[in-house]
């Protein structure tokens, strides 16, 4: 069995344990608690007749941690780093986690910039052009947009990162890592175009009027599936009320 060690760092806040929560346990859990240095996961694959175990070291993303975190960059086989959709900061610290990267030279190549908290549509401030700029400035090869709460593209990010171990081992040929990071890259514009059309829809609140997004419908419904969400958000005929409305009106009919 192959070994596969994967970097998933950024600063705190990003999603990155809530990530990997996600994608080891399959729940999505919204207040995950601040990690302290280091967490540490492990999850099996078999890819292109490789057993592969992966493991995944998630580094604490608050400053006071950094002094730890060259130590656990070290053997490492590929690399993603977190950044939030919602706070461009995030982007902009950038520099120094890739900087540790080539420290212990992992090229561009070997490193996966993920965008995370797509399903914060009316939250996001950073823009598709401002991410391109970022992937010129840094020489990046790969960049992936997702939702721990969807699990959008999510098992795509860390298979790609397995993908790219097995490539740094020397255990498949460059033929065989573009072909399937190719099929992977089909899969990512599958899950855009699933929900980008239903993310650009604006409800308003039937009582006060007030625009309501997706992302706020579905933060308030966590316990539904995506597709349930989508199907009920889609439906013209529903009506929507916005949380304030809604706990009004639940007060006067008690």
């Amino acid at each position: 069995m192959e070994i596969i060690k994967v970097i998933v760092d950024g600063r705190g806040g990003t999603g990155k344990s809530t990530m990997l929560q996600s994608l080891i346990k399959g729940n999505f859990i919204d207040n995950t608690r601040i990690t302290i240095g280091v967490n540490f996961f492990t999850k099996d694959y078999f890819l292109l007749e490789h057993e592969v175990r992966a493991q995944f070291w998630d580094l604490g993303g608050v400053c006071r941690f950094d002094f730890l975190r060259s130590n656990y960059y070290k053997g490492a086989h590929s690399c993603v780093l977190v950044g939030d959709l919602t706070r461009p900061n995030t982007f902009e610290e950038l520099n120094y986690f890739i900087s540790l990267a080539r420290e212990v030279n992992l090229t561009s190549d070997q490193i996966i910039l993920v965008a995370n908290k797509t399903d914060l549509f009316d939250c996001r401030i950073v823009d598709p052009d401002y991410l391109r700029l970022i992937m010129e400035k840094y020489h990046l090869e790969c960049l992936i947009e997702t939702s721990a709460r969807f699990r959008d593209n999510l098992e795509i990010v860390f298979e790609l990162a397995i993908l790219i171990g097995l490539r740094t081992k020397g255990k498949i040929t460059e033929e065989e890592y573009q072909d399937h990071r190719e099929f992977l890259e089909r899969r990512i514009q599958s899950v855009h175009d699933e929900l980008y059309n239903t993310r650009k829809i604006i409800r308003k609140c039937w009582n006060c009027s007030r625009p309501l997004y997706f992302s706020e419908f579905s933060s308030t419904n966590a316990s539904l599936s995506k597709e349930r969400l989508v199907e009920l958000w889609e439906n013209p005929h529903l009506e929507f009320y916005c949380c304030n409305c809604f706990k009004n009106l639940e007060s006067q009919s008690e």
